[in-house]
């Protein structure tokens, strides 16, 4: 007869399981219930947790083999019974609870960096499922390695693994052994019997660090293929796979994190709705950079040979389509000639792109229609430009503009609202308000020089295709009809971008919607309600028109719901009957938007100096932003090395192979990047959008004078200085605008070869894919692509190979968008929040950075998923390869670190540095080499490696998953509290004031103190408005200037001030260039080689932008002491006093209670500063000798501190001992003055009281913990 089966239901009704797993789990400390589903339930998470994660591995290890000999069989029999319920299915454990387990234990396993940030960014999804995925890909990776490999070559690299694993990082193969320790104390193995080639084996797949990741990666390269097509044949006839994947439950945890569009990053909504406003922006951009670039060939031109009136005239003319005009200008100057021609033909090419729109007017489409021989032009004014003009009086003195008071006031008298209002000047009835022909002109120039301001607001609300009102000529004349060509032809094609951009949107928005089945057609919302839940079988939804119009009377739209909204009918009615759900609405209006800086209503702002105020605000933000980026040498390597390792994680390594051979074809490189610029991949440099983002707000500024002023002031003069110079001479305007240009160029230029170079790999990529695929396949997608993109399959103009490149270069820039930091992608919420600021100051990298690791572990898993369903073998080799390449980028600072530390002889160094390096980097990877000079043979120096890691702040989330299992705890009892932890510490990327507001504070500071006299106060805060205001390249010359020696030693003091035990650096004490430069940033100092192992470490890509800092163990040291032992000395001090006056006060009852509670606490806080310093003392030994190491804290003071030598003893002996002069239980002198003050107080009795709390604490191991709170008795 067979055995029964035993499934998770029937173990919760046997009690012999259920007494022995409650006694075996209370034997391990575990507080459980006598529940049955606690008990087991309890059991089964435990197991999950030690089967996956390492820290678990050892933590519950070791309490097993702690446990007593029966209590060891209690807990083997209730692990034998466990591992006989079904994994999945009838009779199985809930698996929403199995695999939230396993997704949370892998994703806090210490030596899985890939699971730790899978599961972080896929809400616990992707580290559960990678985790049972990865064990189908394991063993067909495996299998290949066992056939390379041999099975005597693994049994000596097995026991290689065993006895070094820990220490190299093989963590698959210290878990594999502990787990197998564990089975010996259990008696389920026999002692000493272990399997080396299990040993090995695991750790050549899981362990990145270990002894034979060489071969592993050699072999996993070489089998790759073999491992795959294994993998396939295992995980086709895994349920767990299939059944992980397709858990609803699991998918509502990713969807449960999507809130409000505001806090969502584009992509997170509807992919193709985003790539279509991509798209469209997209599009027209090459149009725009070549016509920007040729208006200022074309500026300069003018300035050489037409820089009066009537060249102005003429160049106006030759634009508008005279020919005459054109042959002058032939005559002076060919190359404006040719200029001219080829503006003409963007303009052209711009008009064809917006014809493209399918709703476009009849009206629209008669302005857009190009015209033989006559050029679209736009009339421009130099008020609306928002350029400097000279004031209003030498306008008006200007030959030609004499009588322009005169003819304004004609035109105001035939015409009484030609300014758009009722004037001063007349009644309703016509009759002159003015009684002398002196009051007359002062109204009118009043007008007239408000006419004149300058302002940034739009000259009609309609923009370039609403047909403005007749201007009379003096009215434009004072507006500055067509005052500079140049910026005429580059604002022509500009208007024609903006203007049909919305408008192409909707066009293209509403054939997706409706081929999606995502919109409806309707006449009115009641019918689009039955039409949509017709169309999906879905209860009716509330409905709204994708575009409606504004009412002209009164400026409301129709509805302010709708995406769209268009004052003029500017588009076929047909698109005006297209709905959409309001949830869909919603969408659309973020993305028709975009980034308007409008704030919540709750936050919003009366007009006049307020909005001014903080559109300064952001303005300054901006440009404070600009000189630590765009100004910033360092910033510039740190921007490459970003855009290097983005590419490299995404598993596009080859394609910067790519990106350079384009550096050195220019023609290429030009035809590659108008093509990824027409798809909307170029120019999203985050950094660089978000500051110009800011630096626009200033536009629009009323009282653009004060604002000027102010924001010059803030920044140090930034926005003059790149565009007028110092003096503001012609020569310097030209170099300064030239520097400001390249630099920013320079910036946007290296994201976009990153993202040039991954999009090419991808198109490789994508094209392998789509090579493997079937028939049946192809066609769908295709069909999908048609639809999603408006691309027709069919018609004249059809041509399959064309059609079939457009949907892989979609493919491809789909995945490079997720996969790369993009600004359009933002959180709308970033951007709408710019001017509020208490938000931080760079935001958009960190948001980014979140979203792009959540892309990549999705792509990746889908990818696999997909492949292994279709059984396509380039899916899954691209799902794999993103993995590993993603864990080798992340890890690679990490993993060189350790490297260069093993070969310089300085691991030895690290937890003594860690405890006293600024809390920051103190988990980061830390390279540290020794002085090698005279001088600083006692030092050492070090540099964050982590520092330029673009997915650092990604990492540092993952610190308290990774303790908390290796503690043992269960990570779902403390998740919420977890996450609270690690959100309120990443949240300072988003929530820490702004520089802006930093810079105000600092000044008000320096004000204030100035009015009050106190220079020193006074210098402090100018000093720090200073650090904050100053440009990247400037604080590198300052301090290069400090190395050398030239710059006075005030101002070194000032900005450079030296802390305890540090020395100022000077080039002259060692004449070495390459440590000058380490001091600066560019750091090629970690490099190594060990001739005898032949390993070697070259750190130059992680240090090369990261400053080098120094380690003095003495100073350090004595440092720490100081610190640690300065808040609890004063707090001792302060809490002595008080003890003291509730004692000498006779009128007061003696209070023991409080006066005992206040000591131990005194006692308490002392007790956890010095275990504080035996714990810095515990790191110093790794590294020195312990003779060395107690002299030095015996014999010198400043690292002595307070301690005293009695102190120093007790530490030495990992004790605590109160010193003499704290002992309050033989403080005579405080027993003197009470006796003095207060005869009731009995002494004896007081004395024996301190000496009982004392005993708690006198002599007591460091190693413990501080004593709990004692509980007095009234």
């Amino acid at each position: 007869m067979a055995d029964e089966q035993i499934t998770y239901e029937g173990l919760l009704k046997d009690n012999d399981f259920l007494d022995s797993a409650y006694h075996s789990l209370r034997g391990m400390g575990e507080n459980i219930s006598e529940d049955p589903k606690d008990i087991l339930d309890t059991f089964l998470t435990k197991r999950r947790y030690f089967d996956v994660n390492l820290g678990a591995t050892v933590v519950q290890g070791n309490q097993i083999k702690d446990l007593p000999q029966d209590y060891k069989k209690l807990y083997s029999y209730a692990l034998n019974k466990t591992k006989a319920i079904p994994n999945f299915g009838e009779g199985s454990a809930p698996k929403f609870d199995a695999a939230v387990d396993y997704g949370l234990a892998a994703i806090s396993d210490p030596t899985n960096l890939l699971s730790i940030l899978a599961g972080v960014f896929t809400g616990g999804t992707g580290g559960a499922m990678i985790q049972a995925g990865k064990e189908a890909f394991k063993q067909g990776i495996m299998a290949t390695l066992k056939s390379q490999i041999g099975k005597q070559a693994l049994k000596q690299y097995g026991k290689g693994f065993a006895a070094e694993g820990s220490i190299a990082g093989a963590g698959g193969a210290t878990q594999q052994k502990y787990s197998q320790e564990v089975d010996m104390s259990l008696g389920t193995r026999k002692e000493g019997d272990y399997d080396y080639g299990k040993i090995a084996l695991q750790g050549a797949v899981e362990g990145i660090g270990s002894p034979l990741a060489g071969t592993t990666i050699n072999l996993a390269g070489k089998g790759l293929k073999k491992g795959i097509q294994k993998s396939v044949e295992l995980a086709n006839k895994s349920k767990a796979v299939r059944s992980l994947s397709d858990n609803q439950a699991i998918q509502g945890v990713t969807n449960f994190l999507n809130l409000k569009n505001n806090f969502q990053p584009l992509s997170s909504m509807d992919e193709v709705s985003v790539r279509l406003m991509e798209k469209s922006s997209g599009e027209v951009r090459p149009i725009q950079e070549a016509v920007e670039k040729l208006s200022l060939k074309m500026d300069d031109r003018i300035k050489a040979n037409f820089n009066n009136q009537e060249g102005t005239e003429l160049i106006n003319a030759a634009m508008e389509g005279q020919k005459e005009a054109l042959a002058k200008v032939k005559k002076i100057d060919p190359e404006m000639e040719t200029i001219i021609k080829d503006w003409a033909g963007f303009v052209e090419q711009a008009q064809q792109t917006a014809m493209k729109a399918s709703y476009l007017s009849n009206k629209v489409r008669g302005i857009y229609k190009p015209k033989k021989n006559t050029p679209y032009v736009r009339d421009i004014y130099e008020r609306f430009e928002g350029v400097d003009r000279p004031d209003f009086d030498t306008f008006k003195n200007t030959k030609g503009n004499e009588n322009t008071i005169q003819e304004l006031f004609e035109a105001i008298s035939k015409d009484k609202k030609v300014l758009g209002v009722e004037s001063k000047l007349f009644t309703k009835d016509g009759k002159a308000r003015f009684k002398t022909d002196k009051e007359r002109l002062k109204i009118t120039e009043d007008y007239a020089r408000k006419l004149y301001l300058p302002t940034r607001e739009r000259f009609a609300r309609g923009g370039t295709l609403v047909k403005k009102k007749n201007i009379p000529d003096v009215i434009k004349k004072i507006y500055g009809l067509n005052f500079n060509p140049a910026v005429r032809a580059l604002e022509t094609v500009k208007g024609v971008v903006d203007s049909s951009s919305r408008i192409r949107l909707g066009s293209s928005l509403a054939d997706s919607l409706l081929g999606r089945k995502l919109a409806v057609k309707a006449d009115n919302i009641a019918e689009a309600g039955e039409l949509y839940a017709k169309q999906t079988g879905l209860p009716a939804k509330k409905m709204v028109p994708l575009v409606t119009r504004m009412d002209p009377k009164s400026s409301v739209p129709d509805n302010d719901l709708s995406p769209f909204i268009f004052k003029e009918r500017l588009i076929d009615p047909e698109l005006e009957r297209v709905f959409v759900t309001k949830d869909q609405a919603s969408m659309l209006k973020e993305l028709s938007e975009g980034f308007d800086g409008r704030l919540p209503k709750e936050l919003q702002y009366n007009k006049g100096l307020t909005e001014d105020m903080w559109d300064t605000f952001a303005g300054i933000q901006g440009y404070l932003k600009k000189g630590k980026t765009v100004y910033n040498p360092n910033a510039h390597a740190r921007n490459a090395l970003g855009a290097i390792q983005y590419t490299i994680g995404s598993g596009n390594w080859r394609g910067l192979f790519d990106g350079i051979s384009l550096v050195f074809n220019p023609k290429r490189r030009k035809e590659i990047s108008e093509a990824v610029g027409k798809l909307g991949l170029k120019g999203s440099q985050v950094d660089i959008n978000q500051i110009m983002t800011r630096i626009g707000d200033l536009d629009k500024v009323k009282n653009k004078k004060a604002s000027n002023i102010i924001t010059n002031l803030f920044t140090l003069g930034v926005p003059r200085l790149e565009t007028k110079g110092i003096f503001g001479t012609k020569l310097e305007q030209k170099i300064a605008r030239g520097v400001s240009k390249g630099a920013q160029k320079i910036y946007v230029a290296t994201d976009d070869l990153g993202k040039i170079a991954t999009f090419l790999r991808e198109r490789k990529r994508a094209e392998k894919i789509w090579n493997a695929r079937s028939a049946d396949e192809k066609e769908l997608l295709k069909q999908k692509f048609s639809t999603d993109f408006n691309e027709p399959m069919t018609g004249k103009s059809f041509n399959a190979k064309d059609f079939e490149n457009k949907l892989l270069d979609e493919a491809a820039v789909q995945k490079t968008m997720n996969l790369l930091p993009v600004y359009s992608r933002i959180p709308k919420i970033l951007e709408k929040m710019r001017k509020v600021p208490v938000l931080g100051s760079f935001t958009a990298f960190p948001a980014e950075n979140l979203r792009n690791k959540y892309q990549l572990f999705k792509i990746a898993g889908e990818e696999i998923q997909e492949g292994i369903r279709t059984n396509n073998n380039a899916l899954i080799k691209s799902g794999a390869n993103r993995l590993y390449s993603q864990a080798v980028i992340a890890s690679a600072p990490s993993v060189a670190a350790y490297t260069y530390n093993q070969i310089e002889g300085t691991s030895n160094v690290e937890a003594a540095l860690r405890k006293t390096t600024p809390p920051w980097s103190r988990n980061h990877a830390l390279a540290i080499r020794k002085g090698d000079n005279k001088k600083d043979k006692d030092k050492y120096y070090y540099t964050d490696l982590s520092y330029n890691n673009p997915d650092q702040f990604a990492i540092d989330f993952i610190m308290p998953f990774m303790v908390a299992a290796a503690n043992g705890e269960d990570l779902k009892e403390n998740l919420g509290k977890t996450i609270t932890g690690i959100a309120a510490k990443q949240a300072g990327a988003f929530l820490d004031p702004s520089m802006s507001l930093e810079a105000a504070k600092n000044m008000y500071g320096a004000v204030e103190s100035m009015i009050k006299g106190d220079d020193d106060a006074t210098a402090k805060f100018l000093t720090s408005y200073y650090k904050i205001a100053e440009p990247g390249l400037l604080q590198m010359a300052r301090e290069a200037g400090t190395d050398l020696d030239i710059i006075s030693d005030d101002i070194q003091r000032m900005m450079n001030p030296l802390y305890f035990g540090e020395e100022r650096k000077r080039f002259s004490d060692t004449g070495d260039v390459t440590d000058f430069l380490a001091r600066l940033g560019p750091n090629i100092n970690y490099n190594t080689y060990d001739p005898e192992t032949g390993r070697a470490a070259v750190l130059a890509p992680w240090s090369f932008a990261s400053k080098e800092r120094e380690f003095n163990p003495k100073k350090n040291l004595a440092f720490a002491t100081r610190t640690l032992l300065g808040n609890s000395n004063r707090d001792f001090a302060d809490g002595k006093n008080a003890i003291s006056k509730m004692l000498i006060d006779s009128k007061l009852d003696i209070d023991y209670k409080k006066i005992g509670k206040e000591y131990d606490e005194m006692l308490s806080e002392e007790f956890a500063a010095i275990k504080q310093i035996a714990d810095v003392y515990s790191s110093y030994k790794q590294f020195m000798k312990p003779q060395e190491l107690n002299r030095l804290l015996l014999n010198d003071k400043d690292v002595r501190g307070s301690l005293g030598k009695q102190g120093i003893r007790f530490l030495m002996s990992n004790q605590y001992s109160i010193s003499q002069g704290e002992r309050l239980s033989r403080d005579n002198k405080l027993f003197r003055k009470i006796r003095d003050k207060n005869p009731n107080v009995n002494i004896n009795q007081l004395s024996k009281f301190f000496r009982q709390l004392e005993s708690r604490y006198e002599s007591k191991s460091l190693s413990e913990d501080v004593p709990e709170e004692i509980e007095f008795e009234e």
